[in-house]
């Protein structure tokens, strides 16, 4: 299969069984989002004597530079222990934890949720019926089913804010988010 340096592979969806589809001997997935970035360390400082004079002098040592791959690209974390608990979610359910978890913002264990824009993310309608209101029976359905298997929890605000559980996915590192839970956990 021909393709230039930046096109992604995209399969064939029209074929219907597996031994359709060719096999790789390595990856045919192209990675976007990984960049180089330099990397400057401070320089270290020290004092020193003149030995001609004995004053004392201010010094540096250069920091060193340095090249490191960065990974650009916005991403979740899901946990490997509540993974498979997804699969038992409904359609609107999946479709709004979906979308939780592509709204998120970096260390945040809140969202404050649009309605209309879920439900035109997540492929539902937004014409408003003949009474002018758009059906936000989705939403609800999804919410209560999160709510009822402990991925969110309602925060005080209104029905579109909550608490996502951290245990289940998170945006970022949760030690830097929860560290005064963190500093209450006794080692043994």
């Amino acid at each position: 299969m021909n393709q230039t340096k930046n096109q992604s592979f995209l399969p064939d969806q029209n074929k219907t069984s597996i031994k359709e589809h060719g096999a790789y001997f390595k990856n045919p997935f192209d990675l976007f989002g990984i960049n180089l970035k330099v990397v400057h360390e401070p320089a270290e400082t020290f004092d020193g004597v003149n030995a001609d004079t004995g004053e004392v002098i201010k010094g540096s040592i250069y920091g060193k530079t340095k090249t490191i791959a960065h990974d650009s690209t916005p991403y979740i974390k899901l946990f490997q222990p509540e993974m498979m608990k997804f699969g038992d979610l409904g359609v609107p359910g999946l479709k709004l934890l979906c979308y939780i978890m592509y709204r998120l913002k970096p260390r945040q264990d809140f969202i404050q949720m649009d309605i209309e824009d879920f439900l035109r993310t997540a492929g539902y309608s937004t014409i408003p019926n003949k009474r002018g209101q758009v059906n936000r029976i989705p939403y609800y359905t999804a919410v209560v089913e999160l709510l009822n298997k402990n991925y969110i929890a309602k925060k005080t605000g209104g029905d579109t804010h909550f608490f996502i559980n951290g245990n289940r996915f998170f945006n970022g590192d949760r030690r830097t988010h929860w560290k005064p839970v963190l500093s209450s956990i006794e080692v043994v």
